[in-house]
């Protein structure tokens, strides 16, 4: 029997294994139960299969063809169970096939092997657990009362006198009779290690499912209070600039001739804070394409010089009003980058915007660039106050709110950095800061260095 334990547990394990998932058809995979059932039916094939075919090369090597034949013939049945799920995937098929074969076999082979006195009637205990474990309660009632009415039609057969014949070599008696009752132990056993795998595997998945649907939900909630504060932000932060924008409007249809230099101050009033408005719904529409995954990127080799010119040229009349220089240090051989320059510009123009929101007037913001590592650096350097090792630690996150506020009243919602730093990492580079408090922050875009 030693011998024999070795195959029958490299079958059990195959039995046990994964290798049931590719049987298993789409229409039983939307619905965790039957997937799992699905998966317990094809693994108890397998193992039906491994042990007929143990039994059967048994059976066969000590002469006992008859039974040989008979486990080979429902051993073939069950090995065919996992295809038979994946055309069909009817499931109530194969679980009462499984159980008519097990019937109809141990039955014959109890007619070739003594009938009670045999071992064959005693496996018949096996089917209706089989049974409940693949179908339920209620089938595996029904399948006992047939186990009841085979056992019964031995016994009257007994009782009436007949005698069934043992159609193999006496000598092997013994064995055949051990090897059937110490088998159906281990049979029993790997029925339950099936049983329980697939209930194991199974909650495993919904665990894992259930903790998928926790993380969904803390996503859902982190949206909806982002929700919540882009619904503040708009509120707040474009309530004002409209405020000005109509009472300038009502300003100018005051009755009487229009005061010229008055009509300019209202246009370009009007003007700026439409500027304010427009940036901060540019805000929420990059917030919205960054976390949707749509922020189209055109990457190509790019010059640092004429985006930094182009848009120092853009702040002159924002640093002028503050009575800021911005000093354009980029040198005429400055290494190229790979990104987008649209873009670039773009985190560009946030962090001059910064440097000269929160500079003191009078004082001077400088634009360098220089290698680090495999990547260009574009530096923007101010006067600033500096920042805090609190601040630093929070000046990329999302609606962060730091301590040192713009000189001149403007306008701050904590989203700038945020965005920047994620449009900067879509294009494999990332924004970094070096500040200390009182002496000014250095803010740095860094982009891939082109070949």
């Amino acid at each position: 029997m030693t011998g024999l334990m070795q195959p029958l547990r490299t079958l059990a394990d195959a039995a046990l294994s994964g290798s049931s998932e590719r049987f298993i058809p789409e229409t039983l995979k939307h619905d965790p139960e039957l997937q799992r059932l699905a998966r317990l039916h094809i693994r108890f094939g397998w193992l039906g299969l491994g042990f007929g075919l143990v039994y059967a090369l048994f059976y066969g090597a000590v002469g006992h063809y008859h039974g040989s034949s008979m486990i080979l013939a429902c051993s073939l049945v069950f090995g065919l169970v996992p295809w038979l799920i994946h055309k069909t995937g009817q499931l109530w098929i194969t679980g009462n096939l499984f159980s008519l074969v097990l019937v109809v076999g141990f039955a014959g082979l109890a007619t070739v092997e003594g009938g009670l006195t045999g071992h064959a009637v005693g496996w018949l205990a096996s089917v209706p657990l089989m049974t409940m474990l693949l179908l339920g309660i209620r089938p595996a009632l029904g399948w006992t009362f047939a186990c009841v009415l085979v056992v019964t039609a031995f016994v009257i057969a007994h009782a009436a006198g007949h005698h069934f014949p043992r159609t193999f070599p006496p000598q092997w008696e013994t064995l055949i009779d051990a090897a059937g009752y110490v088998g159906l132990a281990p049979f029993l056993a790997f029925l339950g290690s099936i049983f329980e795998r697939t209930r194991s595997q199974a909650q495993g998945q919904l665990q894992a499912a259930l903790e998928k649907l926790s993380l969904a939900n803390e996503r859902l909630e982190r949206l909806n209070k982002d929700k919540d504060e882009f619904l503040n932000i708009a509120a707040h932060d474009l309530r004002n600039p409209l405020g000005g924008i109509i009472g300038f409007a009502g300003v100018l249809k005051m009755p009487g001739e229009p005061n010229a230099a008055l009509v300019k101050q209202a246009g370009e009033t009007i003007e700026s804070l439409g500027v304010r408005m427009n940036a901060i719904l540019c805000n929420l529409l990059d917030i919205r394409r960054i976390e949707e995954g749509k922020l189209n990127l055109k990457t190509e080799k790019c010059s640092y010089q004429d985006i930094v010119s182009e848009v120092v040229l853009s702040f002159k009349q924002q640093a002028s009003a503050k009575k800021i220089t911005v000093l354009s240090e980029l040198p005429a051989d400055a290494p190229a980058f790979v990104g987008d320059r649209h873009v670039t510009a773009q985190i560009f123009e946030n962090l001059l915007s910064n440097a000269i929101k929160y500079s003191n007037p009078g004082s001077t913001v400088r634009c360098t660039v220089d290698l680090s590592g495999g990547h260009v650096r574009l530096n923007v350097v101010d006067n600033g106050p500096g920042l805090s090792e609190h601040d630093q630690k929070n000046l990329f996150k999302k609606f962060s709110k730091l301590a040192p506020r713009p000189t001149a009243g403007e306008n701050s919602n904590g989203l700038g950095l945020w965005i920047v730093q994620k449009m900067a990492q879509a294009m494999n580079g990332n924004v970094t800061c070096r500040s200390a408090q009182g002496q000014g922050s250095t803010f740095s875009l860094h982009l891939p260095l082109a070949a």
